[in-house]
């Protein structure tokens, strides 16, 4: 649980986080950001012994501003 704990945490301050519910992370702003936010987690929180699964969802201009 350390290491989930500190994704969240490190989700929380990466400058993407919008909100969480019910066991996912809503991110948002520019793709480019949201998507090194994205590799840095799956990357950067499994250890060597482990295994990681994701399951993403991405929408640009969404919902729309009208």
């Amino acid at each position: 649980m350390t290491q989930i704990y500190s994704c969240i945490e490190f989700i929380r301050s990466s400058g993407t986080f919008d909100r969480a519910k019910n066991f996912c992370t809503k991110l948002g702003g520019d793709a480019g950001k949201v998507l090194a936010t994205v590799e840095q987690a799956f990357l950067g929180f499994v250890d060597e012994d482990g295994h990681v699964t994701i399951d993403l969802t991405v929408s640009a201009n969404s919902p729309t501003k009208q």
